[in-house]
């Protein structure tokens, strides 16, 4: 649903690839971090980072004001404590 969406809007986004492994440190959780542009080359010192992959739609419908469904994607256990 995002990328179509920021497809929708003239947009692009990108997320980071992370390759750091977990860790048992108190307070610690890993994080996904998505990254929306309309103009990559303002982000070229950031995506030549190479921790950043673009993202591709995934077919899904478009999110609007009317017609939203965030706990779609969510992966399996994810509000589990």
């Amino acid at each position: 649903p995002l990328m179509r969406s920021a497809a929708a809007l003239g947009v692009r986004a990108w997320r980071q690839n992370q390759s750091v492994p977990a860790s048992d440190e108190a307070g610690y959780r890993l994080s996904d971090v998505i990254m929306v542009a309309r103009d990559s080359a303002a982000l070229a010192p950031v995506l030549d980072s190479g921790l950043w992959l673009e993202m591709q739609s995934d077919g899904g419908p478009i999110w609007t004001d009317d017609r939203a469904n965030p706990l779609s994607i969510l992966k399996a256990g994810a509000l589990k404590q």
